[in-house]
């Protein structure tokens, strides 16, 4: 009777004390377990294959940003100057008839603007395609052989006055050639266009 009531009696006391000491008669691998927090939604997403779509979403974004760095590099004059002629058609408001002979007095005169604009840079590039620096470019314009002439004459150090004037002149001459022709360009058109459209014209500094 007195050994089962020892018996007991030691039961009681290391069941006790195991709790108040948070004490456990499992091993250490169970201890782990149960101290580590449950979480069945993360270990089934952690099994879960990788969504293709959002992969693909990343990498799309990836090349959109890849894209934006690069710049658009794919600039195209020849539609630019397309849409402009549209939309000068359109501020016009004429039927394709007038427009088939409007339009070839309009490039005429653009582009002769652009030619005479273009004589007064001609010495700043130095003859180089993109500037200072650039490509060497040769001149195929009129005004461009000229302005050239007068470089090769002027960085000659043993230039003459009178080659120096020689070449001014040859400048000169092309450059009030130009002008009449684009006079006279301006002239062909406004007999092909009403008032209105001259105002319009005026408007898109085409003519003034």
């Amino acid at each position: 009777m007195k050994k089962m009531t020892v018996v007991l009696v030691s039961g009681c006391l290391l069941s006790g004390a195991m709790f108040l000491t948070g004490g456990s008669v499992l091993g250490q691998e169970d201890k782990d377990q149960i101290a580590a927090p449950q979480n069945p939604a993360a270990d089934k997403a952690a099994d879960k294959p990788a969504d293709k779509g959002a992969d693909k979403a990343a990498a799309q974004g990836g090349n959109q940003r890849q894209g934006q760095r690069q710049g658009p590099g794919n600039f195209d004059p020849q539609k630019m100057q397309q849409q402009f002629m549209d939309s000068i058609k359109e501020t016009l408001s004429v039927t394709d008839e007038d427009w088939n002979t409007m339009k070839p007095l309009i490039e005429k005169v653009m582009t002769l603007s652009r030619e005479l604009r273009s004589q007064g840079r001609m010495g700043f590039t130095g003859g180089r395609r993109g500037g200072p620096g650039g490509t060497e470019q040769q001149p195929t314009t009129d005004a461009g052989k000229a302005i050239q002439a007068l470089k090769t004459t002027l960085d000659n150090a043993n230039s003459t006055p009178e080659e120096i004037k020689a070449s001014l002149d040859a400048v000169r001459a092309v450059k009030k050639k130009s002008e009449g022709d684009l006079a006279k360009a301006k002239e062909e058109l406004l007999k092909a266009i009403t008032p209105r459209q001259e105002g319009r014209l005026v408007q898109l500094g085409i003519i003034d």
